[in-house]
């Protein structure tokens, strides 16, 4: 029995399309897909991290990094709530990593939604208390409730670090 995605199948999918089908046609699993739409990110190319970690998702539907990148990507194209979904799911499938929590802050911030972003990034920092983007998200979303003192304790910690 061949799995999907061996060789074999991306070939035949390959010459079906005849070379131009949108799917990535490499010997690849979904960390690897992951971590490329990841680096697509950081270039600015949303489109292209879009495609791949969709394709992670195809190969490993609970690969919480590809969902997070989903989130980044649709939050960037103004689709919050979209967004939100996706950062739930990467909560979902790694909650115990802090950056997901993160991810879930920033879309619910995007969102117009400050009391949920509060309370997400507060889940982010007791999973790791000197992650200082989420400090610094923080420091905005206390300043957006009002609370000066603790937005700016949150800044001067974030900035520390």
């Amino acid at each position: 029995m061949i799995a999907s995605g061996t060789l074999i199948d991306i070939a035949a999918d390959e010459w079906i399309t005849g070379g131009q089908g949108s799917r990535t046609f490499e010997s690849v699993d979904a960390e690897e897909l992951a971590t490329r739409a990841s680096e697509a990110l950081a270039s600015g190319d949303d489109s292209e991290a879009l495609r791949l970690a969709n394709d992670a998702l195809e190969l490993e539907h609970k690969n919480s990094r590809a969902w997070r990148i989903l989130a980044y990507c649709l939050g960037s194209m103004g689709r919050h709530f979209d967004a939100i979904d996706c950062a739930l799911s990467a909560v979902r499938y790694g909650g115990h990593d802090a950056i997901n929590h993160y991810a879930h802050a920033w879309t619910l911030k995007g969102a117009s939604k400050p009391n949920e972003a509060l309370s997400a990034v507060d889940e982010a920092l007791d999973i790791e208390s000197g992650f200082a983007d989420a400090l610094a998200l923080r420091a905005v979303i206390r300043n957006e409730l009002g609370d000066r003192a603790g937005a700016i304790e949150d800044m001067r910690r974030a900035r520390a670090l």
